[in-house]
């Protein structure tokens, strides 16, 4: 703002210009005044023309010079006023209270809050680092690892393509999802998490925490992470090597324990999918996510048809639901809560009136998602597209279940309750046989049966039949 007198009241004396400006707080209207003493501007700019007033208790802190007050308008406006230095720009709120509605611009203050800026940044880098240094965790072996914690890597490391560091992206970073669903991406990030599979990289980008009291949080999905997992030497893996090994593992059908927990995560994967798509469709009708019990009948859906089918029944409940609300539903959250019954009522009469129900075609970039891809990968190797062409229980009870192996010495392969592994030793002799997990350390003793001889008059009754 300048501090010279305007051209268009320069003809005026310093007491016409203070009579002026009496006259324009007062309320006379502006074009009145214009005539009256021959100013060339228009009634809105008239506030303009008036000089500012030095101040000289009001000092510039970079300068050392007196900074000056602008003119009042006729509104007052306190948070727009704000004393200002004519060399540096400086600017200073006239009233304390609204500091904040005041942003000044002059290079030192630029400077001040680049410089404030920094110094909380490097207060947050140490507490990061200080709280979530890698060397404070114990590595998690190799060998106790479950199949599903092994998918959940390998999609992982799959997900990072050219393997640069040790370091895995954040999964809110990449292209492809994860997971069918942001929820479902953050349960099995945090379930790693916790059993410390997956530690959190310090040199994450500092958007990814939050300072939460005297504890720096982070989003699950925004930091990055170092896969904390060591082979026999106890050391840990880089991610090469730890691809390498889930690679090679994983290559053979998984043991037979963990038979319900693929069972289980079959049906899972199935329905985050269809919740993912209600969940668009919903989004293209302008109305609010399904209420959390669609899943049970997504659930039901899945026991009789495949997910490309049950597209079918997800975008008649979801038309359903948009015509509800054009009707008359009391709001966008009751139109949508009928979603679940009307799953369930499509379900009902498509099995009662053997309804021919086509499968939608699988949309790689719609329905892809690199567990599922890895998952699959695994148990289906030669059909990729199985787990949405296929209802989920056939997959199950035709292919999958009938995948593993039933021979009498993979029945008799003795397996740890803990870690699932199969390399074990054993100690003692028939009266007491104690086996050691290799992998964990669990142990287990198993101890002679008695057998009673038969009787005489059956022992005489096999010999005679012989």
């Amino acid at each position: 703002m300048s501090t010279t007198i305007a051209d268009e009241i320069k003809h005026l004396t310093s007491e016409q210009i203070e009579e002026l400006y009496e006259k324009y707080r007062s309320g006379e209207k502006n074009q009145t005044l214009i005539e009256e003493y021959g100013l060339a501007c228009t009634p809105q700019n008239l506030y303009k023309v008036f000089p500012p007033i030095m101040q000289n208790d009001m000092i510039c802190p970079t300068c050392n010079i007196p900074m000056y007050e602008p003119r009042q308008t006729k509104s007052n406006n306190l948070r727009t006023r704000a004393y200002f230095c004519c060399k540096c720009q400086h600017k200073r709120p006239v009233y304390e209270d609204h500091f904040n509605t005041v942003y000044c611009t002059c290079d030192a203050c630029v400077q001040d809050r680049l410089d404030e800026k920094a110094r909380l940044e490097q207060e947050k880098v140490e507490r990061i680092n200080q709280q979530y240094a890698l060397e404070q965790y114990s590595t998690y072996p190799y060998s106790s690892l479950n199949f599903m914690d092994k998918c959940y890597l390998l999609a992982l490391c799959q997900m990072q393509g050219k393997m640069g560091n040790d370091v895995l992206k954040p999964v809110a970073f990449h292209h492809a999802r994860f997971t069918p669903t942001e929820t479902m991406d953050r349960q099995i990030i945090e379930s790693l998490y916790e059993k410390q599979i997956l530690l959190v990289n310090p040199d994450s980008q500092l958007d990814a925490f939050s300072e939460s009291g005297e504890h720096m949080a982070f989003y699950l999905t925004e930091v990055s992470w170092v896969v904390n997992v060591a082979g026999t030497t106890g050391n840990r893996l880089s991610l090469d090597e730890v691809q390498e090994m889930l690679l090679a593992d994983l290559s053979a059908y998984p043991n037979e324990i963990y038979k319900d927990d693929i069972k289980q995560f079959i049906f899972e994967l199935a329905e985050a999918d269809l919740e993912r798509y209600v969940t668009e469709l919903l989004i293209s009708f302008r109305l609010p996510a399904p209420p959390d019990k669609t899943k049970l009948s997504l659930r039901e859906i899945l026991n009789h048809f495949s997910v490309a089918q049950a597209y079918y029944f997800c975008f008649l409940a979801a038309r359903s639901a948009r015509e509800f609300y054009s009707d008359g539903a009391k709001s966008r959250q009751h139109a949508v809560n009928s979603i679940p019954n009307r799953l369930l009522t499509l379900k009902n009469r498509a099995l009662m009136d053997k309804w021919d129900v086509k499968g939608y075609k699988w949309d790689r970039d719609a329905s892809y998602s690199q567990l599922g891809n890895t998952f699959y990968g695994v148990l289906c190797p030669d059909a990729p597209d199985v787990a949405f062409l296929e209802c989920p229980a056939t997959l199950w009870e035709n292919v999958i279940s009938q995948r593993f192996p039933t021979s009498k010495s993979e029945e008799c392969t003795f397996a740890c309750p803990e870690c699932g592994s199969v390399d074990h030793r054993f100690s003692g002799d028939m009266k007491l046989l104690l086996m050691t997990c290799n992998g964990c350390g669990f142990e287990a003793g198993f101890t002679e049966l008695e057998v009673e001889a038969p009787e005489p008059d059956m022992t005489e009754k096999m010999e005679h039949s012989t």
